[in-house]
C-alpha cells in the first residue's frame, strides 16, 4: 500500500473497519465537556444566554455539531452544567475557606469568609450567567432541586 493510500484503522462493534482519515474516539470526554462549558460561560457573559447560539459555541471551540451533541443534548443542558459547576465550585470554596481561614474568634473568621465570598471574581462570573435565567421557573426549580439534593 502506498503512502498516499494509507488508511487509519478504527475499532467498531464489528471487525476492524478501514476508513480514510478516521479521527478515532476522544480519549478524554471530560476535558471536552469542560471546554464546552468554559467556552459557553465566556459566550454567555459576552453575548448573553439568549443571544448565544450553538453555532457560536461550535465556532469558539472549532468543534463539530456531533462533537457537541455527543456531550450535551441542548443549550439548556449546557446551562445546567454551568449551574452545577458553579454549585460545586462554591461548595468546594466554602469548605476550603472554613477549614483554612484563621481568625482570633468565630466572628472574625466569619467576616473573613464572607469577605472572600463577596469578592471572589470566579463566583461572580458564574452568577453573571445564571442570574440571566432567574425569570425561568424551570431553571429556578432545577437549581432548588439540586441544592436540596446536595
Amino acid at each position: 500500500m502506498t503512502k498516499e493510500k494509507e488508511v487509519d484503522r478504527i475499532q467498531t462493534d464489528q471487525p476492524s473497519v478501514l476508513r480514510r482519515g478516521a479521527m478515532g474516539r476522544n480519549k478524554y470526554p471530560e476535558q471536552t465537556q469542560e471546554r464546552i462549558v468554559d467556552a459557553s460561560i465566556k459566550l454567555f457573559i459576552e453575548k448573553g444566554y439568549e443571544q448565544t447560539t450553538i453555532q457560536d459555541i461550535l465556532d469558539a471551540l472549532n468543534l463539530s455539531k456531533g462533537g457537541l451533541y455527543h456531550h450535551f443534548k441542548s443549550k439548556e443542558e449546557i446551562l445546567e452544567a454551568v449551574r452545577e459547576k458553579r454549585a460545586q465550585y462554591a461548595a468546594d470554596m466554602l469548605r476550603e475557606l472554613v477549614q483554612n481561614t484563621k481568625g482570633t474568634n468565630a466572628k472574625e473568621k466569619l467576616k473573613k469568609i464572607l469577605y472572600h465570598l463577596v469578592t471572589n471574581t470566579k463566583t461572580h462570573m458564574f452568577d453573571t450567567v445564571l442570574t440571566s435565567q432567574a425569570n425561568d421557573p424551570y431553571f429556578v426549580m432545577g437549581a432548588l432541586q439540586t441544592a436540596v439534593n446536595q
